[in-house]
């Protein structure tokens, strides 16, 4: 890419010099584990980041719903959506050292077993287990079990241990009366169908636990591990085939940096597949779209974005509820519809329901501060969706097309997921303590839930997919996470994910980076972290 007339461009090292070891490209939830684990090796790592160090307010477990649509948020916004009667979703993705670990709502969930069973060799669920209980370590003896060794970096309670939350208590309750079995309160009780107390990334200070306070703030005073904050990547430097290095952009200069070793992109679901792009790599006629040379012919650039989606059920609360003391979000169901979906699997949830001690649409029930959620997720869709570039302007947001509710499948499993909402207010541990529902409300009854639903889904924030693992002619990188057809390069963030997890995605992207980094390593036979599991 041409460099803009205002701007300068610095080498930090000439090419064929290297600057470093290892560029990681993205400090966010992978981008830090990643940079830490290969800097215990003693190699030398730069970090490169678009924010900063997050302010003191991401720390606060309850304070998640102020960090959107703020300098924490890239602020991504899809494009008109057909089946959300032309709606657009806002997609907030995290900035800032930690990325999108500062501001989710610190739900840990491994996933269930059968998600990782067509991601193909090596990543199996219990050959990922390994790397789970590498970055596990149990904020309290609730949430460990003989088959969950503690000494990982990431702090992980269950929100039964401290919850007085009537609301919560009276949910899990619910939950029975309807007949959903309580599953155990450890990490080792496997996703599967039933109720229980959500596992939180939350420390035994009270405090969130981020990839930036778990894995890189630690690493800060380590004289090979440098961060570039504030830096924007332009584009990768490639010798021939072989990735050597990126270009960024702080202030208004620009620096080449290049790498003895490899080049990581992190930068997520939405940045990583952009700067595959950006650099020549991807589908031709996207390429030629933009005016960018094609360097190497990848068409899985950017396709198969898979997200869940989400509804609210909103009831006000018939007393005062108290003050949380966690993420508003201690309890939670799992569920499966028994209709019938692609892959589906039926001993497998496809949907979430999550209570939150919030309303879910602050605009439409502000009146009512005592409202309370059932959040509604469709956690195994069959829509699959699009990353394209706006343009060839790397300051510019790409066209995110998620394709929510594009699949047939979709909706009628999501309208189940309401009805069940539905059932629990009306069981007897909850039936005394709700008054009216808000949303959708007593004029939308059951049969009328698939015309509003297309006007009341949004995103769930949990983007994958987009740099597909795999072997196939549409797969971006093989089973060691290197990018097809290119060497120094690798992809290690939630983008690989062949298959959405069932759940939120946070653990498994962590558990990605943890293996990740270990394949790194191993392959350079510098550390003695580098075993792979």
């Amino acid at each position: 890419m041409p460099v803009p007339a205002q701007l300068g461009t610095q080498a930090t090292a000439a090419p064929g010099e290297s600057g470093t070891d290892y560029i990681v490209v993205g400090a966010g939830s992978a981008g830090c584990v990643v940079a830490a684990r290969l800097s215990e090796s003693g190699s030398r790592v730069v970090l490169i980041e678009a924010g900063n160090t997050p302010p003191e307010v991401v720390h606060d477990p309850r304070r998640w719903p102020e960090l959107w649509s703020t300098p924490l948020d890239w602020g991504y916004v899809s494009e008109p959506q057909p089946s959300l009667n032309g709606r657009t979703t806002h997609e907030p993705r995290g900035k800032g050292l930690g990325g999108t670990s500062n501001m989710n709502l610190m739900m840990y969930v491994r996933g269930h077993p059968q998600d990782f069973a067509g991601w193909g060799p090596g990543w199996s669920y219990p050959e990922l287990l390994p790397y789970f209980q590498r970055l596990e370590a149990h904020a309290s003896s609730a949430t460990s079990s003989s088959e969950d060794p503690s000494e990982g970096r990431m702090q992980i309670r269950s929100a039964g241990q401290t919850s007085e939350n009537p609301a919560a208590k009276a949910f899990l309750e619910a939950c029975a009366q309807i007949g959903y079995a309580r599953n155990p309160d450890t990490l080792a009780g496997e996703q599967v169908i039933g109720a229980g107390w959500h596992h939180l990334n939350i420390r035994q200070d009270g405090l969130r636990e981020s990839t930036y306070t778990g894995y890189l703030r630690p690493a800060l005073s380590r004289p090979n591990l440098r961060v570039e904050a504030d830096a924007l990547v332009h584009e990768l430097l490639f010798d021939g085939t072989r990735c050597v290095g990126v270009r960024y952009q702080q202030g208004d200069v620009l620096h080449d940096l290049y790498a003895s070793q490899e080049v990581i992109l992190s930068a997520g679901t939405y940045g990583s597949p952009q700067l595959l792009l950006l650099s020549g790599i991807g589908p031709v006629e996207e390429l030629e779209r933009c005016g960018i040379p094609v360097r190497r012919e990848l068409p899985g650039v950017g396709e198969h974005l898979q997200n869940h989606v989400l509804t609210g059920v909103v009831h006000t609360w018939a007393s005062d509820l108290p003050r949380s003391e966690l993420n508003h979000s201690e309890a939670y169901l799992y569920a499966s519809s028994g209709l019938p979906a692609p892959d589906a699997e039926p001993d497998a949830p496809d949907i979430q329901i999550n209570l939150v001690t919030l309303p879910f649409d602050l605009h439409e029930v502000q009146a009512q501060p005592q409202a309370i959620t059932m959040v509604v997720g469709l956690t195994d869709p069959a829509s699959r969706g699009s990353v394209r570039l706006r343009d060839r302007d790397p300051s510019h947001r790409p066209l995110l097309h998620p394709n929510y509710l594009g699949h047939p499948a979709d909706l009628p499993r999501l309208s189940f997921g309401v009805r069940l909402a539905r059932r629990l207010y009306a069981a007897p541990a909850f039936a005394a303590q709700v008054g009216p529902e808000l949303l959708p409300g007593p004029a939308v009854p059951d049969e009328a839930l698939g015309t509003y639903l297309l006007d009341h889904t949004d995103s769930y924030h949990h983007p994958v997919g987009t740099c597909r693992m795999g072997s196939g002619a549409d797969d971006v990188v093989d089973y060691e996470l290197r990018v097809h057809g290119m060497s120094g390069l690798r992809v290690i963030d939630a983008s690989v994910m062949p298959r959405i997890t069932r759940g939120n995605i946070h653990a498994a992207v962590l558990a990605i980076a943890e293996k990740g980094a270990a394949l790194i390593l191993s392959r350079a036979s510098q550390s003695p972290h580098a075993e792979v599991l």
